[in-house]
């Protein structure tokens, strides 16, 4: 689910990247460089909610989003062990 207003979407955009411009001035180059990966992911991780007055659940979908990278991230190999007959996925919405 997304915002079609673009001058919101526009916003949302240039204050993700002013936030996550400000965490990672937080840090040396050098410090950032040695964080790992998913270190780094999960400082910079954003959860907006775009324009309240298109749409209200921008939110959820965030969420979701995070919780389905995360799920296939940590039960991927769990899943694919499961006969195609019964195969499932790990996405919240499926669920839901």
């Amino acid at each position: 689910m997304s915002d079609a207003c673009p001058q919101a979407l526009l916003l949302d955009v240039l204050i993700e990247k002013n936030i996550q411009s400000a965490v990672k001035a937080q840090y040396s180059p050098d410090d950032w460089e040695a964080l790992k990966e998913e270190k780094q992911e999960d400082e910079l991780a954003l959860y907006s909610a775009t324009c309240h007055n298109h749409i209200r659940n921008v939110g959820v979908a965030h969420a979701e989003t995070a919780v389905d990278k995360f799920m296939a991230s940590h039960l991927e190999a769990d899943l694919a062990r499961i006969p195609a007959i019964n195969r499932i996925n790990g996405k919240v919405s499926t669920r839901v």
